[in-house]
């Protein structure tokens, strides 16, 4: 399937990058100066701090102490290269490294998991160093080899030719990514030799450096995302920044010169690249608890550091004949959310899907299935396990791949009670989705534009981002008035729009304050698509039709005499004059009919009337109370029933109206 790889450079220095096949978002990150940076992959000349043979690991540092409350790493000893041993050549055992290891030993490290997934301890490090390419993934202290999993056994013994040819270091492992599956031999080759080539300079820099320093730095958001995505599938990559847009330019004209001939990369020469793709409402769905399903079914991810819990509910779902076929429908579209939004957030550790239950076995078998094709589009490794009988859920595990976007955009809430484990979204990352929106909204005819929100996120736009807020209001000649509201205790805004003749667009600031509770959350309800199977909403032909009921049906059958048409409530049809020839005519035709069904039924009408008339005298003599006292036969008497249904024409009201079937009221 084709990809589309989106750049978007906005003027507060944020980059954001998209890829999105089918007009889904697949992947997504995002970089600017507030934001937390990247440092997976990165390569440091460190020091030994400490050896905890007990723990297994060293403590090292890597960075100077500068005050930005980074900690020592982690390094545990399988993950320490034979050559930093004291004898280099003995074979080891882990129990006896720490004796091969010395406190302040210079050691070239690199960064496997960032501080940020490990929060309260240090990143967690490494020295068998990879260094990866367009095509392949060079380990210089690794014999390792190997080839993507999506790869078929042709393929694999086509790339297995390929590389006894380029005569690859005995002594460094290589693994083929998915781009180098379909790539000739003399691009594999000509990337071999360039990763080569890198891990020679970095050997030089570290005998060099002193420690701890910087020793390489893992490419930038724009070319990693390019890196990882290019492959035949690549159809467009667009990019709004005309400066990035070189630099890209200048970077596929050195790995893959292909991408310039065929014009794949392409500018954006316009405002609002991301809204005009459709995907900033899929990127703040990466941000929402409950995600709607087309369906009307829900998903509810909650997670902590370990792992997620994830609840699959039918809520309006009606797609379906019966309820063993709404759930395997509704499943099925959860399975795809799920699968999306797990590699969106590059979630990590064991997952718990507790999908509808279904009770049939090929149901769960296609739930399985779904997920796992779905999951075959994520670069991370996802195993998963059949679907429990006892509980219903079907336990997952995937690999975390280090994409910092969505836990850096987190924070600890804190001085709340009735949160025990639990993270909301940063001031950071709102403050730049309400720059999103107030560009957005500034596009559109007006003048002036009042926003209110939560008093820490109003602070950040009106000093850290001032610069963007004026940007935004010099390109498009509008005035945008942020109110801070203490009233909002989570992240919500209130935004309206006004023209300068507006008589609410010169009210003071402090006069528009919202105090009620009764507004929607900044997160807009999801909407619902109508249930495939809906009730009809047609509307009636004449109101006659509620006055035909059972007991009307009843009274015919007993008494074997429908209602003439003059006793039916008249409809609005009806209710208008009309001549007196086709009155007289009906009234005529509906005596004959009734006489026609009385004699035919004959006796079977008499006992009806005998048995009535007998009810009807019961009902004189009781008084309507239900606390009467009981008769002599021992039981309570019946409840006064109306005669309306008996009257004479000459008893009806005046107004030509009768009176309702079924009325109990007493006379």
């Amino acid at each position: 399937m084709s990809k589309r790889i989106l750049i978007e450079c906005s003027a507060g220095q944020r980059t954001r990058v998209a890829v999105t096949q089918k007009n889904e978002l697949i992947e997504y990150d995002e970089a600017s100066p507030q934001t937390y940076i990247r440092t997976k992959n990165t390569i440091y000349n460190a020091t030994i701090k400490s050896i905890r043979p007990e723990l297994g690991a060293a403590f090292v540092q890597y960075v100077e102490s500068n005050g930005d409350n980074i900690k020592d790493g982690f390094l545990p000893f399988s993950n320490i290269a034979n050559c930093y041993f004291s004898n280099p050549k003995a074979d080891v055992e882990e129990t006896e490294i720490a004796k091969q290891i010395r406190v302040g030993q210079k050691i070239l490290v690199q960064i496997k998991k960032d501080q940020l997934h490990h929060e309260s301890k240090g990143a967690a490090l490494t020295t068998f160093i990879s260094l990866a390419g367009t095509y392949l993934v060079l380990l210089p202290l690794n014999q390792k080899q190997g080839i993507s999993r999506k790869a078929d056994l042709t393929q694999r013994d086509n790339i297995r030719e390929i590389l006894k040819n380029i005569n690859v270091n005995e002594e460094m492992g290589i693994i083929i990514r998915t781009a180098g599956i379909s790539a000739k031999p003399a691009e594999i080759e000509w990337d071999y030799k360039a990763l080569l080539q890198q891990w020679n300079l970095i050997q030089e820099a570290h005998q060099t450096q002193p420690a701890p320093c910087l020793i390489h730095e893992d490419e930038n958001i724009v070319t990693r995302i390019i890196r990882d995505n290019m492959s035949h599938n690549t159809e467009k990559i667009i990019c709004n920044h005309k400066e990035t847009f070189l630099n890209i330019q200048n970077y596929l004209q050195t790995i893959r010169p292909d991408y310039i001939e065929n014009n794949i990369l392409e500018f954006y020469d316009h405002q609002l690249m991301f809204d005009h793709y459709s995907i900033e409402d899929k990127i703040e769905e990466i941000f929402q608890v409950r995600c709607s399903l087309p369906s009307g079914g829900q998903v509810v991810m909650h997670g902590t550091e370990a792992g997620y819990m994830i609840d699959v509910n039918s809520s309006k779902s009606t797609f379906g004949r019966n309820v063993e076929e709404n759930a395997l429908n509704t499943n099925k579209e959860a399975a795809v959310k799920i699968a999306d939004m797990l590699r969106l957030r590059d979630v990590s550790g064991i997952i718990n899907i507790d999908f509808i239950d279904m009770n049939d076995e090929e149901n769960r078998k296609i739930i399985e299935k779904t997920f796992t094709d779905r999951a075959s589009i994520d670069r991370a490794k996802v195993k998963t396990e059949p679907i429990s009988l006892l509980t219903g859920c079907m336990p997952v595990l995937r690999q975390g791949l280090g994409t910092v976007f969505f836990k850096s955009s987190l924070e600890p809430v804190e001085h709340d009670e009735t949160v025990i484990i639990g993270k909301r979204r940063s001031v950071v990352s709102y403050a730049n989705y309400i720059l999103s929106v107030l560009e957005k909204s500034a596009t559109q005819k007006t003048d002036v534009i009042q926003i209110q929100l939560p008093v820490d996120v109003s602070t950040y736009l009106l000093n850290e981002m001032r610069a963007s807020i004026h940007h935004i209001e010099n390109s498009h000649q509008v005035t945008i008035k942020i109110i801070p509201n203490e009233n909002f205790t989570y992240r919500r805004y209130i935004l309206k729009r006004f023209h300068h003749d507006d008589a609410d667009a010169t009210l003071a600031s402090h006069n528009l304050i919202s105090k009620g509770a009764e507004e929607k959350p900044w997160i807009a309800a999801p909407r619902h698509q109508k249930p495939h199977v809906a009730r009809p909403t047609g509307k009636r032909s004449n109101e006659s039709q509620t006055s035909t009921g059972v007991i009307s049906t009843l009274w015919s059958f007993l008494t074997g005499k429908s209602e003439s048409p003059e006793n039916k409530k008249p409809s609005r049809r009806s209710s208008r004059p009309s001549s007196g020839s086709r009155s007289r005519r009906s009234e005529g035709d509906g005596r004959r009919r009734n006489d026609r069904r009385s004699e035919s039924r004959g006796n079977r009408t008499e006992k009806a009337e005998k048995n009535f008339n007998t009810i009807q005298e019961t009902d004189t003599q009781s008084t309507g109370d239900s606390s009467a006292e009981p008769t002599a036969n021992g039981n309570r008497p019946q409840r006064r029933r109306s005669n309306s249904h008996l009257r004479t024409r000459k008893h009806r009201n005046t107004r030509g109206q009768p009176s309702p079937i079924g009325n109990f009221d007493d006379d």
